[in-house]
């Protein structure tokens, strides 16, 4: 393994890839897979098959996120999955109205024919797996399909083939579950897969996995009034949460964006049943430093083995936030001083450069170690400028994944954030951000109201609110911290995120700092958001929502 990870954590990608679409998995993947924050363990708690986050906030390495040598783990084919039920679902309708019962039967039936698949590839010695080795067989010619993607298109042809002989359906349900291979149907053959599976202890039990879209079927912002699209959504929201006696041994795994899940849930009819086995992917500071030093403390070892022996610690060892952070202190300084002149942790000054995601900090962290290499070509301690350097060369590709992840609900979110920044301070009232819209021209190039604006950067955490400050600092509270959105009153005060502040150059931003003189200078305060004190004791997750601070000193 350890030829495998030097491979992967190199000095140009120190923590490894940012996407975890690019990790191996085996022993790999667990080493470099952080089972001890909350989510994994509410997601595991919970067997919960909705798991939420925003790009970057490890969706993808919690679903596939699964025990050792486990043979029964079903990877879904997302953009064929999908297709192939809407594609479905249009034809049925051309022959009957169909109703979100049908749609959700389409959905299980699509799912437990890639289980019947998988049971069959990996000859899973149960009872009953005769007739689903006769069912699969048939599928495949006599011959096990080659993947679930065959697997998935062999049922769609025959599916396609019925209903194009059929005039007039009489039964979609019945339609559905009646296709025949070697004299076994698709009920028959689930049945008995069902009954098979129940006799196994819970974590043998088939894993079923689907990752979200980059770009889902349709016009997002049309899916609640597109009938076909709507039953779609509408008929898998009621797969996952509805838990029928037959579904209860799959442990299903369906990740969804956080950018589009307040349009997705629109859908669903009954949202407190569908909706109430749900994992939300918000992290915490500390989780993040835990995550990254852990990573790092495997690179370090690679590059300077028994450094970190010298800490106490030994190799492949589990690291808890205390013991990751002294990892960073091998690498790091203690302190930077900002674009204000002001000292601040480094790793809190990096935080606060996040929107609390573990991309993010694994880009921060991977673009200062390579800065490093770059200028010095060793292992060794980071120079203070390095760090704040690394950082902002990092900023521009965060406000670029953050507003690429909007896109298909705030097409202008980027416009917007062009257009409104460079006039704003860092901290400013409603009425400075009003009369900067009305200034900028922001109506005419968008064609949305202030309210759309407003909504628009509040929902991509360009801008927050204020809810408390100090001498040194104004602290911020943004909507990727709050389980729902950010209600943004028009009477209070608001900030910007420190990489939009810098990416849209406000007019405080390091690089218009020398346009003011050394006293305007001087009573600048850098904003702090909410949460991303790594120190604090309280974690942002488990306390009230703060309260909105009155007018700002100035």
């Amino acid at each position: 393994m350890t030829t495998d990870l030097s491979r992967l954590l190199t000095p140009e990608e120190c923590l490894g890839p940012i996407d975890a679409d690019r990790l191996p998995g085996g022993d790999v993947f667990a080493a470099l897979y952080d089972a001890g924050n909350r989510i994994h363990r509410d997601r595991q708690l919970r067997n919960a098959p909705f798991v939420i986050g925003r790009k970057g906030a490890g969706k993808t390495a919690f679903i596939n996120a699964v025990p050792d040598g486990h043979r029964l783990v079903v990877r879904l084919p997302k953009a064929d999955v999908y297709q192939s039920v809407l594609g479905l679902v249009e034809m049925l309708g051309t022959k009957r109205q169909v109703l979100v019962e049908h749609a959700e039967r389409v959905w299980r039936c699509l799912v437990w024919s890639t289980v019947l698949w998988r049971m069959a590839h990996e000859r899973i010695d149960v009872p009953g797996i005769d007739v689903v080795g006769r069912f699969v067989l048939g599928m495949g010619d006599d011959r096990v399909p080659a993947d679930e993607e065959q697997m998935i298109g062999r049922l769609l042809a025959r599916y396609e083939r019925r209903i194009d002989e059929s005039s007039r359906l009489t039964g979609i349900g019945d339609l559905l579950g009646s296709v025949t291979a070697n004299g076994v149907t698709l009920t028959a053959a689930i049945a008995a897969a069902d009954a098979g599976l129940a006799g196994l202890p819970h974590e043998q039990q088939p894993i079923v996995i689907m990752d979200s879209l980059e770009r889902y079927p349709g016009n997002v912002a049309d899916i609640v009034h597109d009938p076909t699209l709507r039953l779609v959504f509408e008929g898998l929201f009621r797969f996952l949460g509805a838990s029928s006696a037959e579904d209860r041994v799959l442990d299903l795994r369906f990740a969804f964006p956080a950018e589009l899940w307040p349009t997705l849930r629109r859908v669903s009819a009954a949202p407190v049943k569908d909706f109430s086995r749900k994992v939300v992917a918000h992290w915490s500071a500390k989780e993040l430093v835990t995550m990254a030093g852990n990573r790092l403390a495997l690179f370090v070892e690679l590059q300077k083995p028994g450094a970190l022996r010298s800490l106490g610690l030994t190799p492949r060892q589990r690291l808890g936030y205390v013991e990751a952070k002294r990892v960073f202190g091998l690498v790091l300084p203690p302190t930077v001083v900002n674009a204000l002149g002001q000292e601040e942790g480094s790793l809190a000054y990096m935080l606060r450069h996040t929107q609390l995601l573990p991309r993010h900090f694994i880009l921060l962290t991977n673009t200062i170690l390579q800065e490093h290499y770059t200028r010095s070509g060793t292992f060794g301690s980071v120079a203070p400028p390095t760090v704040t350097a690394g950082v902002r060369a990092a900023e521009g590709t965060i406000s670029d994944d953050v507003l690429s992840a909007y896109l298909p609900v705030h097409p202008a979110a980027r416009t917007c954030c062009e257009l409104i920044i460079k006039h704003l301070p860092l901290a400013f009232t409603s009425d400075e951000l009003h009369r900067a819209y009305n200034r900028a021209g922001v109506r005419k190039a968008t064609e949305l109201d202030f309210a759309e604006v407003l909504r628009t950067l509040t929902e991509v955490g360009a801008i927050g609110r204020v809810v408390a400050e100090s001498a040194r600092y104004v602290t911020g509270e943004f909507e990727y911290t709050r389980p729902n959105e950010l209600a943004v009153d028009t009477g209070e005060q608001l900030c910007l995120h420190p990489v939009f502040a810098e990416t849209f150059e406000s007019k405080l931003s390091s690089g218009r700092l020398a346009q003011l003189d050394a006293t305007e200078r001087t009573g600048v305060r850098p904003v702090y958001p909410y949460g991303a004190d790594p120190d604090v004791t309280e974690d942002y997750r488990d306390v009230a929502p703060p309260a909105a601070v009155g007018p700002l000193a100035r």
